[in-house]
This record gives structure tokens, C-alpha cells and sequence, in this order.
């Protein structure tokens, strides 16, 4: 054994030979499978035809293990029997599997049968094993022998159903299949169940996936597709696609991008293969049974299926079941079944009649107790349960009645009665050893306990004991205390009883509740407490705890003395709720946060607010908030920024040299511009004299800046000179600016001056229009024409800025359209049927042409080209020299010049087969046919190299070049292929 648990197994007679299961038939072991019992041998037919499907008829021998294990290493499998030889049409044999309950054999097919796979059911066990036709299922879609439904099959099984999976790479599909047979509760089941393919975007027939196939009872499918090769994957050839499967009652889960089954919850079921959902069972699951998954179950053993009822129910259910006289149903035994009353035994000839025992056997009954007729065997008796036979008095005593003269194995045991067996118990308050014979007493009990006895067993400790009467523990979850009930709770369980209360005289239990109230006195229905008949200052309200009653406002509960009790706390500006809470009356503030009822003025003091500059917070207002303040007299708090009280026009004197009021300001300034030589005051709200601030001379274009400084700056738009002094000497204009710069202006196009920019928008490079009529493209710098659309647009595409086009969305084509192209963006199929209807070599959606590619209308594809497919035949190289990785690599090479923008990964070799047709020959090779016709040219032609087809992939091909790259092909591709191969010496 190594590391991961595996093991080498050795054969000590695998040298040994017992002979040779031989046929005539030529493709007799084309396949075979091995069970422990069965050995298929499948032999397809014996002829074959020359697109290598084989006809005739095909047969399937079926043989048994017979063997005896005599030591010779073989075990069963030393010799063998034909049990059945099954026929049938259509390659009946290719391929076969053999499972726990199941042989299946696939036949592909041929130009005259379609394909099927026939399905036997596993019959017998062992040496006796046979099989017997089950099912055929015939291929799910018009059939074609090309699709190969059956070359390749494999099978698992959980016990109950079978999935069989069954490869046809010629359709690059697999198909699936569910069985069950019919011994299992719900019956036969033979179906299809779903088609497996590669992903929609990655098939390609030429795959053949399918061709080789594998299940695991694991619930996964393996299923290979050896030809997969794609020019843009070169590192890949041959792909296996793992694939989660599950067995009906399962579903698939997936976790990390990772799928697996799961099996449903119980009284939920699915059909099983990809679904990923489970769904409630048509029928609940019946009592009495154990759950297997799903919907499905079992019934326990004694109980009869479907409904899981005992015998005698389950035939009380079924008309047809007749009970004869003196018999009944036997109930709870693995067999549903009548047996005779005691006295009758079966009438072995109907196996229905119980004939009465003769009397002598009754007689011998009545004189001696305690003994009883033992059902289902003829008219014999024996001593009843806990009675044992006293063969010298021939009577039926106890056990310790019958031992009472034998000597006890050890001290301190005794003697059991009532058990099926005749043994010896430990005493009470003992245990015992006893297959050393050993009584050891038992760990001392709690006082106030006494040792119990069960009823009889086969024990070996009779250490179970019980609190005497009238004291507690075990049941409070003190295994080990057995004590007064008041002191349990108390001193055990940390219950205090409550005031007002007694604790209850009784001994059967003991709990929180085992106490009674003093006289008129009353229980409270919420926890443990006693309430007095009348509470003073209060009111009734039946969800109150602890007695029903509410103080009133004023007032709170004092559960010691079980009253109301008037709150100390004295009240200003309120008034009192429940529970000595109370609110604010209105205009007052500050329960939640001070405790107390104040004015605002007073409530923001006491939080320390501060209002802004000529604001206040006032005192009567219904709302109190830091935000809450209002403004003196002549201001208001509109368009401040930060937040503050500004002046109202309508209070500024028109004489105020500070304010320009003919012009609007911003909301930091109140909506107001200060004049030159003011600058704004944010604090204040209102513009102040600048301070030290020297004559300033006011350059053309520019503007006084109010806010923060005191100096003259340029106005939106215009540049300012020099570039790094604060205050400006000259203000330039955009347009002249960029002039002055030799910024490079697009054709077409002109500056902007000043007071074209936008408000956010500085003078800069990108600071030009186009001329009326044309698009501007800022990123490419470039003014648009609108030729350059097409001629009419779609909406389904769009006008790209960044480019100056038309795009049409994505999984419309072409992807920038041009004026001619009606529509102007097309689905991938509408854009290919354009040109093939000017080519009658290309076929859409169609893979064994010359010329094909595939579309899909449901998806958005990037791209939408063709492939073509060319067919060459290559004489006079060998396939090992074209095979050669110099000589592929010069064929594709000098192939993807023929296509516009192509490369070498965009050429790919899908297949190279021999060649016997004729072939085209030059003038020089006519020349050679009567000299090859000679003996001498024989034994040339013998030698020489033969031809070989070679299928090639050119992908990429966009439609408007379709015609081209095809006639381009046709003319040029022969002589460039043979100009590769000469090229690189071949």
C-alpha cells in the first residue's frame, strides 16, 4: 500500500491458460463488458462497408460465470456458459455495458436501420444469471446513421434507477437515458432524458464529441471529443468535458463556480440529470418507512408497501385477499403472508386450508400452564415467554423456580424471571462484571432515595434509584439531590419565594410554581408574585405586569410592597405620563438630553449653541434645534453660505458705496457684489473697506474680486498676463491668446473667442468649433463630415464622437457601416444572407460544405465571418514529411497571405486521409501512362508515394471579401501549398 490508499494485487495462477471463447464471425470481441456473473461479448457483423459503418446483422453473446473456487485462483470465472446469443440489425454490438441490474448493447446504425440502443434486464443470480429483453430506444430525432447513437455507452446506478449514457459523435451529441426496473416501487421506467453538447458558441461537429463516454455512480458524465482543435487554441487537441449528473431525488448545486448533485430534503423530489430545483412529492411519505431520497422510501421491515401498514391492515385494504377460516395475517414478519391459528396447522396440498391439531396435542396443552402452540409449525407446543422447560417433570416453570436448587454464580445477584433466556441479575443497588462473574456495589445513592427496580431485563446494573416521597431533584435537573421542595428551589435553583406567598404543601411535584399566595392575595398571571385584591391610585389594564393594574400619572409601581407610590421628582413646564415619565409642555424643550422643561433660549444655552453673527435663538417657537435660530430685525438667512443672517435690500441705503446692487452675487455673498476697494465680510454678511490696499490700475476685460482679496482679476474666459502674477497687467482674449501661442487649429474649424466659453470652461487647445454643418471630434481633433454617415442610419447603432462613425451595437454588422449598407446594422444571419445569395457554395448554418459558418441569431457575437473549408490533394509526399512541423507551419503560412488581414492562426489542418480516386493529371504524367501501363512502370508505381486528402479550416473570412478569398483559394491555393512544401524541401 502506498501514500492515497491504493494496492497492487497479485495473481499467483495468471500464467495458467483455461482455454479460448472463440466465433467464426470476424468482429466476434469488437467490444466486450464484465460483471461478477456476466462476460458480453458484442460482435457487430461480419461484413463492413466503405464509409466504415458495418452492415448485416449483428449478434451479442451473453455468458455466465460457472466456476467453483477450487483454489486455482479463478474463483467462478474459471469456466463459462453461453446462457443467450441476442441478434439485431444496424451494427447491433459496437458497443456494450454491463451494470448491477442492467446490459445494454448500442447499434449505431447504417444507411438502412436507424440507430437504437437495446436494453436487457439482468435476471437471476450467480452461476443462474441470464438476461431478458427490456427496452429498445430508438435515436430521439429523425434519424441518420451518421449521428452513431450507441458507438459509445457506459451506465451507473444508485440501487433504484440507472442513467445510461450513449455517445453519437457524428452528431457531437451525447444522449441520456433513465431506467428502473420493475421490482422497485413505482415501476418500469424506460425514457429519454436529455442531450448533452458542447457549449453553443464552441461546437463544431468535426469534434465528434461523443465518441468515447464514461458515468460514475458518483453522478458525474465524462465525455470525450478527441478531434476538438481550434486555430486560436493551437496548445489544445482532444478535449474531455466533465459534466455534473444526478440521479432522480438529487439536484445540482453549485458552489464556486463548481457543480455537483445534492440530494433533495425528505417529502422533495426531481427528475434528476441538470435540474437544479427540487419540487414537493405528489404523495407524502408514509410513517413507518425510511426515507432513501426524494420521494422515495422504503418500508421498515414488517410493514407492507405502499402505505407502510402492518399486515393485517394492508390485506383489510385489498378486496381480493380472503382469509379462511381459523388462520390470520402474520403481522410484522418480512413476508406479508396467512398462518394458521394455534391448534391448526397448513393444509400443504391448497396451502390455504389450517386443519385442527389432533386432540391428544390439545389435551397435553390444557394439563400443563403456562405453555403455548407455536404458530406456523404442525400442532407443536412450547413454554410461553419467562417460562423454561423441567425436562425431568415435564412442566414449565419461572427461571428462578427451575434454578432454585443451583448454587448463584456470585453473592449479591439473584435469579431473573420473565426474560427469554434463564440467567442472573445483580441485587438491587449492584453491578456486575459478567464474563468475569465480579458484583461490585453501586456509587452511594442521595439521601432521601431508594433503589428502584425496572421491569425484568438482562442487566448488569441495578443502580437506578428515585427521590423518597415528597422530595425533588432529578426532575429540576439535579440528578444527584433528592430534597424538600423548598429547599430545592432555594438553596439549588436560586428561587426566592415572593412576598405575600407560602410554599405549597405537596409531595407528587415540585417547580416554580409551588407556592400559594397568603389569603386574599391572587397569583399573578405573568410571573411569580402575589398581588393584594385593591391597589390604590391606579387603574385595570389587563396587559400590565405583574397584577393587571397601571399607576396613575403621578405614580409608579413599587413591587415590594405591591402599590403605587407618588414620584418625588417635582414638575416644571410639564406634565406626568405613566411611571413617573413625563413630557414637556409646549414650547419647552430638553427631556430626552437635560432632564428638564426650558425655553429654546435657555434649552440652547444649556447645549451651548451659538447663533450666528445678528442671530438669536428665541423663546417661544414650537421647534427647538441648533439649526433653529432666526435673524434680528432687517435680515434673513436666504442664499448664506455659511449659514448666517443676510441684509435685505430693501435696509441697505442706495447711498451705500459698499454695495453694487445692480448686479447679482453668489450665494456666499447673500446674493450681493461688493464695489471696488470692499471686500465681503462672510461673518458679518456685508462688505467691508479693503485694509492697505495701494491704487490699483483696472486693465481692460477684467473685474474687481470681492471675495477673499482686494485686487482687480481677469473676467471668465480671458487670459491673464503675466501667467504668474497675482494681479494682472492685461487681460488677452481666448482667440487672440491661442493665436499668440500657435496652438494647431483642425481644418475647418475656428477659436472660440472669451465670450463663447462656457462657465467652467478655460481657454485652452481644445478651445475650438467647427465650422456650421460639421461634428466635433475633440479626442481626434477633427471636425466631421456628415458623408461619412450612412445613408440611413439605424437605431441600432449609434454616432461615435470619439471617431467620426456610425457603430452599429454590438451583435449587429458590420460594425461601422458605410453609405451603400441598407439596413445599415443587420443581425449577424440578415448580414451573411447578403452575400451568400451571391454565392451558391455558401450555405448558412450547415457544417459539411465546402464553405459554411455558424450563427447564432439569439446571441450578440463580436464578430460575424465566415470559414472556409478547402479540400487538396497532395501527391508525391509522404504523410509523415507533410505532417512534418516545418512543412505545416510553411502550409499555413503561405495560406493566410491569400486572406485579407489573416495570419497564421487563423489557418488550421482538421484531417489528412488517403486518397484512391483519380486524379487530374498534367500532360507530362499523360506522357507516363503507357510506360506506367509496363511491367517496369508497375514496379515504379508500386513504389511510389500515394495521395492524400487534406482538409483545411481558413477562418476569419468578413463577408464583403467572401467572393474574393473564395476565387482566391480556387486559383492560387494548390500551387501555394505545393510552393510550402518545396520551399521547405519536401
Amino acid at each position: 500500500a502506498g501514500a492515497g490508499g491504493g494496492y497492487l494485487s497479485r495473481c499467483s495462477a495468471c500464467e495458467k491458460t483455461t482455454g479460448n471463447l472463440t466465433s467464426t464471425n470476424p468482429t466476434w470481441g469488437d467490444s466486450l463488458a464484465l460483471s461478477e456473473h456476466l462476460l458480453i461479448v458484442g460482435a457487430p457483423s461480419s461484413t463492413a462497408s466503405a464509409d466504415g459503418m458495418v452492415g448485416g446483422t449483428g449478434s451479442v453473446s451473453v455468458f455466465a460465470a460457472v466456476g467453483r473456487n477450487d483454489g486455482s485462483g479463478y474463483g467462478h470465472h474459471r469456466n463459462w456458459a453461453l446462457r443467450k446469443t441476442l441478434t439485431a440489425e444496424g451494427n447491433f454490438g459496437h458497443a456494450v455495458s454491463v451494470g448491477p441490474e442492467f446490459v445494454v448493447v448500442g447499434a449505431p446504425g447504417n444507411a438502412t436501420f436507424p440507430a437504437k440502443l437495446h436494453i436487457y434486464r439482468i435476471t437471476g443470480s450467480g452461476a443462474s444469471s441470464n438476461v431478458e429483453e427490456f427496452c429498445v430506444v430508438t435515436h430521439p430525432e429523425p434519424w441518420t446513421y451518421r449521428s452513431r447513437m450507441g458507438s459509445a455507452i457506459d451506465q451507473a446506478s444508485d440501487g433504484v434507477f440507472t442513467w445510461v449514457v450513449a455517445g453519437a459523435p457524428g452528431g457531437n451529441v451525447a444522449y441520456t437515458v433513465l431506467l428502473r426496473g420493475p421490482q422497485h416501487s413505482g415501476g418500469e421506467v424506460c425514457r429519454f432524458g436529455d442531450t448533452l453538447a458542447p457549449p453553443l458558441l464552441d461546437f463544431m461537429r468535426s469534434d465528434e464529441f461523443g465518441f468515447s463516454v464514461a458515468m460514475t455512480a458518483s453522478q458525474y458524465i465524462f465525455v470525450g471529443a478527441p478531434y476538438y482543435s481550434r486555430w486560436y487554441r493551437q496548445e489544445k487537441a482532444g478535449l474531455v468535458y466533465a459534466l455534473a449528473y444526478c440521479f432522480p431525488g438529487s439536484r445540482i448545486l453549485v458552489e464556486g463556480g463548481l457543480r455537483s448533485c445534492v440530494p433533495c430534503a425528505r417529502g422533495l423530489n426531481s427528475g434528476g440529470g441538470m435540474e437544479e430545483q427540487c419540487a414537493p412529492c405528489a404523495e407524502p411519505i408514509p410513517g413507518n418507512s425510511t426515507f432513501v431520497f426524494g420521494c422515495n422510501y422504503q418500508c421498515n421491515s414488517g410493514y407492507v408497501f405502499p402505505d407502510c401498514v402492518i399486515c393485517s391492515e394492508a390485506k383489510a385494504q385489498d378486496p381480493t385477499a380472503v382469509l379462511p377460516p381459523n388462520a390470520h395475517w402474520k403481522d410484522y414478519a418480512p413476508e406479508c403472508a396467512l398462518e394458521c391459528d394455534g391448534g391448526f396447522y397448513m393444509n400443504l396440498t391448497t396451502m390455504r386450508d389450517c386443519i385442527s391439531c389432533p386432540q391428544f396435542s390439545k389435551d397435553i396443552l390444557e394439563e400443563q400452564p403456562n405453555r403455548e402452540w407455536i404458530l406456523g409449525e404442525e400442532c407443536t407446543t412450547r413454554c410461553q415467554r419467562g417460562f423454561f422447560e423441567d425436562v425431568t417433570n415435564d412442566v414449565c416453570m419461572p427461571c428462578s423456580q427451575k434454578n432454585r436448587d443451583l448454587e448463584l454464580p456470585a453473592p449479591n445477584t439473584e435469579w431473573v424471571d420473565g426474560l427469554a433466556v434463564c440467567t442472573w441479575i445483580p441485587q438491587l443497588g449492584f453491578r456486575a462484571d459478567r464474563q468475569n462473574v465480579n458484583v461490585t456495589a453501586c456509587p452511594p445513592k442521595p439521601r432521601n432515595a431508594h433503589w428502584i427496580s425496572l421491569p425484568p431485563a438482562l442487566v448488569d446494573s441495578r443502580c437506578d434509584f428515585e427521590c423518597d416521597l415528597g422530595f425533588h431533584g432529578p426532575a429540576l435537573g439535579l440528578p444527584a439531590v433528592c430534597e424538600l421542595c423548598s429547599v430545592v428551589l432555594t438553596e439549588y435553583v436560586g428561587f426566592t419565594l415572593p412576598n405575600n406567598a407560602r410554599w405549597l404543601a405537596r409531595n407528587d411535584t415540585c417547580g416554580l410554581d409551588s407556592f400559594v399566595c397568603d389569603a386574599t392575595f391572587s397569583r399573578s398571571n405573568f410571573t411569580a408574585f402575589c398581588c393584594p385584591p385593591e391597589v390604590n391610585n391606579s387603574r385595570p389594564n389587563p396587559n400590565y405586569s405583574p397584577c393587571g393594574v397601571e399607576c396613575l400619572e403621578g405614580y409608579y409601581w413599587d413591587n415590594a410592597t405591591a402599590s403605587c407610590k407618588t414620584c418625588t421628582a417635582p414638575l416644571v413646564n410639564a406634565r406626568w405620563k405613566r411611571d413617573c415619565d413625563f413630557e414637556c409642555l409646549p414650547e419647552y424643550f430638553g427631556r430626552e438630553d437635560v432632564g428638564e422643561c426650558l425655553l429654546c433660549s435657555d434649552y440652547a444655552e444649556r447645549k451651548g449653541w451659538v447663533a450666528p453673527f445678528n442671530a438669536w435663538y428665541p423663546q417661544q417657537v414650537l421647534r427647538c434645534g441648533q439649526p433653529d435660530w432666526v435673524c434680528l430685525e432687517g435680515r434673513a438667512d436666504y442664499l448664506a453660505v455659511p449659514p448666517g443672517c443676510c441684509p435685505l435690500r430693501t435696509t441697505i441705503p442706495v447711498s451705500d458705496t459698499a454695495f453694487d446692487l445692480t448686479s447679482p452675487g453668489s450665494a456666499e455673498t447673500c446674493g450681493y457684489r461688493c464695489n471696488v476697494n470692499f471686500v465681503w465680510n462672510p461673518m458679518a454678511k456685508n462688505c467691508s473697506s479693503c485694509p492697505n490696499v495701494a491704487p490699483q490700475v483696472r486693465p481692460a476685460n477684467s473685474e474687481w474680486n470681492y471675495v477673499g482679496e482686494c485686487y482687480f482679476r481677469c473676467r471668465q474666459g480671458f487670459v491673464s498676463l503675466p501667467s504668474n502674477a497675482t494681479v494682472p497687467s492685461e487681460c488677452v482674449d481666448c482667440a487672440d491668446f491661442a493665436a499668440q501661442q500657435g496652438w494647431e487649429l483642425p481644418s475647418n474649424a475656428s477659436w472660440k473667442t472669451s465670450s463663447m466659453l462656457a462657465d467652467d470652461e478655460q481657454c485652452s487647445p481644445e478651445a475650438w468649433d467647427c465650422l456650421p454643418g460639421l461634428t466635433k471630434n475633440p479626442e481626434a481633433g477633427l471636425c466631421c463630415v456628415s458623408s461619412q454617415l450612412p445613408d440611413t442610419t439605424s437605431p441600432r447603432g449609434s454616432w461615435d464622437d470619439d471617431s467620426c462613425q456610425w457603430q452599429c451595437d454590438r451583435g449587429y454588422f458590420p460594425a461601422v457601416p458605410r453609405p451603400g449598407d441598407r439596413p445599415a446594422c443587420s443581425t449577424c444571419r440578415a448580414y451573411m444572407e447578403r452575400y451568400c445569395a451571391e454565392n451558391a457554395e455558401c450555405r448558412l448554418n450547415e457544417c459539411d460544405n465546402d464553405l459554411s459558418f455558424h450563427c447564432f441569431d439569439d446571441l450578440a457575437p463580436r464578430e460575424c465571418t465566415f470559414a472556409v473549408f478547402l479540400t487538396l490533394v497532395v501527391q508525391g509526399v509522404s504523410r509523415a514529411n507533410f505532417t512534418a512541423a516545418a512543412s505545416t507551419r510553411a502550409v499555413r503560412r503561405e495560406l493566410a497571405q491569400l486572406l485579407p488581414g489573416g495570419s497564421e492562426q487563423h489557418v488550421m489542418i482538421v484531417g489528412i486521409e488517403d486518397y484512391d480516386g483519380a486524379l487530374r493529371r498534367s500532360d507530362e504524367e499523360e506522357g507516363e501512362a503507357a510506360h506506367r501501363s509496363s511491367p517496369a512502370g508497375r514496379e515504379l508505381l508500386a513504389s511510389h508515394v500515394r495521395a492524400h486528402r487534406v482538409r483545411l479550416h481558413l477562418a476569419g473570412v468578413y463577408p464583403p471579401t467572401l467572393a474574393g478569398v473564395s476565387d482566391s483559394l480556387r486559383r492560387q491555393a494548390g500551387n501555394v501549398v505545393g510552393s510550402a512544401l518545396k520551399g521547405v524541401g519536401v
